[in-house]
């Protein structure tokens, strides 16, 4: 993942999708951990998901937030708020093995290709 103040220069000629909506990042990521992901694959499909937004030029501040979530202790620990477009692309990285990653594929390219 990039630091949270990382400057990162977008194309400016490239399509800029999603520029024009302000951040809504509903899902927390570590809602995904031990049901798809441990820490650190979950640490490794962040950064590839950050990677397709940078790829394609989609703003990467609109769908990742650097958030401290309290947990059920207590504890303040570091997490990650994601848009859906985010949050589908945790999902998409994931294991077949797990039905909702399964479906979650099935789905992305039914809708890409049987219109």
């Amino acid at each position: 993942m990039a630091p949270q103040n990382a400057i990162i220069i977008y194309d400016v000629e490239g399509s800029d999708w999603f520029s024009d909506t302000d951040a809504y990042t509903p899902h927390i990521a570590s809602a995904l951990l031990n049901t798809i992901y441990d820490q650190e694959t979950l640490q490794e499909a962040m950064n590839r998901a950050v990677q397709v937004c940078l790829h394609i030029h989609v703003p990467v501040q609109k769908h990742f937030r650097h958030v401290y979530v309290p947990d059920a202790s207590g504890l303040v620990r570091e997490d990650w708020a994601l848009s859906d477009f985010a949050f589908y692309l945790l999902l998409l990285n994931g294991k077949a093995e797990n039905a909702d990653v399964a479906y979650a594929q099935a789905y992305a390219i039914h809708k890409a290709f049987c219109k």
